[in-house]
Order: structure tokens, then C-alpha cells, then sequence
């Protein structure tokens, strides 16, 4: 019951926008959580009002402490294989203009969602964190990741060219992030077969 729920309510259909989306999103999650020590407060998909509908707000968002500092970091992903790639070059430069004004609002929209969502699963102590983060009693410093999840066939280097063109004088707080994958069409595929594996399913069950 429960993996068939996954299958017609979780997951979206095949070759959407919103499967590259979801992929890209929960990968690159993985890659701050493991590579670069990030604490992933809340995973956005399992909030997700419908089914075929992208997440809103910033894709994801993570922390870290360095000493006594408090690190904030706001990333936003684009997941394109050969056959779905777009006008990235103008799509870039919209993510990062949408990096920058989360940078410089003082209450983030999606500050407000992971304190009441970690609220509501009871991570009373983490909810605090982002209470006293959303209201200014603790300011953080802030940093911005753009990922570029692409098939080598679909990259162009124009995306970076005319996202330098975007820069404002403080560029050492953003960071662009090339992850290029190929047959990335069929990894999306096996990972989405592999999630949907019962043996899998029941051990996430088992662990809440």
C-alpha cells in the first residue's frame, strides 16, 4: 500500500520538468549534506501541496557552524538533459536575481516555511533556531549556490558568460556549481526505480 501510494501520489510523471526538478534538487541536497558538511534543516518534496506541482521558494536551504559563526546558505537548482534544455542562458541570470533577494531580505519567505514545518514535526529545538534566524535575534551570514545539474551535450558556457554580466560587487557570498551527468535522462530513471524498490520502501518505513 504504501509503495503504491508513493508511486500515484509522490513521484511525479516521467520526463516532466518537475522530474528532472525533483532529482535535481534531492542530489544536490545530498551533495552539500556529504560533501560539504551542510545540515539540510527540512527536505522541501515531502511538503509538497500536489503532486505534479514544483516546490515554491528557494529550492534548498542549508547551514552549518564554523566556531561560533552561523552560516546560511540559499541554493537554487537547473536540471537539464539534451532534450528538455531551454533558454538557460536568461533562466541563470533569473535564479540568481532570485539568490540575491533572498540574501537581502532581512524575513526569506522560505525562513518562515522551515520553522513552522520543522514546528510541525516536532524538531522543537531546530524550529527555535530558525524562529530567532526569521525575527533577527540571531543574524547569520549568508551565501548563495546556483547548481547547474546538465547532460555534457545540453552545457553551454554562455550560462556563465551571462551570468558574470549579472554579478554586483559582492560576488564572494554566490557561487555557480556545475554537476555534468551523462545519460542523465536514464540515472533519473534507475534512481526513481530504485526509490520505488519494495525492499527499500520498507526499510524507510521501518525507520520513520
Amino acid at each position: 500500500m504504501l509503495l503504491d501510494y508513493i508511486r500515484n501520489n509522490i513521484f511525479v510523471s516521467e520526463g516532466t520538468g518537475t522530474w528532472f526538478g525533483d532529482f535535481g534538487e534531492v542530489l544536490c541536497a545530498a551533495i552539500l549534506r556529504d560533501c560539504d558538511g551542510h545540515t539540510v534543516p527540512i527536505y522541501k518534496l515531502r511538503g509538497r501541496e500536489k503532486q505534479n506541482w514544483p516546490m515554491r521558494l528557494t529550492d534548498i536551504l542549508t547551514y552549518k557552524k564554523v566556531g561560533d559563526d552561523l552560516l546560511i546558505y540559499f541554493s537554487e537548482v537547473k536540471t537539464r538533459n539534451i532534450r528538455n534544455v531551454g533558454r538557460d542562458t536568461i533562466e541563470a541570470k533569473k535564479d540568481y536575481k532570485k539568490l540575491q533577494n533572498a540574501l537581502e531580505n532581512p524575513k526569506p519567505e522560505v525562513i518562515e516555511f522551515i520553522m513552522r514545518r520543522l514546528h510541525d514535526i516536532g524538531e522543537y529545538e531546530k524550529a527555535g533556531l530558525f524562529m530567532k534566524i526569521y525575527f533577527g535575534d540571531i543574524r547569520p551570514d549568508k551565501y548563495s549556490i546556483l547548481f547547474l545539474v546538465y547532460e555534457p551535450g545540453a552545457w553551454d558556457e554562455a550560462i556563465l558568460t551571462n551570468l558574470n554580466d549579472e554579478f554586483n560587487s559582492d560576488s564572494s557570498r554566490f557561487e555557480a556549481r556545475i554537476v555534468l551527468i551523462s545519460q542523465l535522462r536514464e540515472l533519473i530513471r534507475n534512481s526513481y526505480e530504485r526509490a520505488t524498490n519494495l525492499e527499500v520502501v520498507g526499510r524507510l518505513s521501518d525507520n520513520g
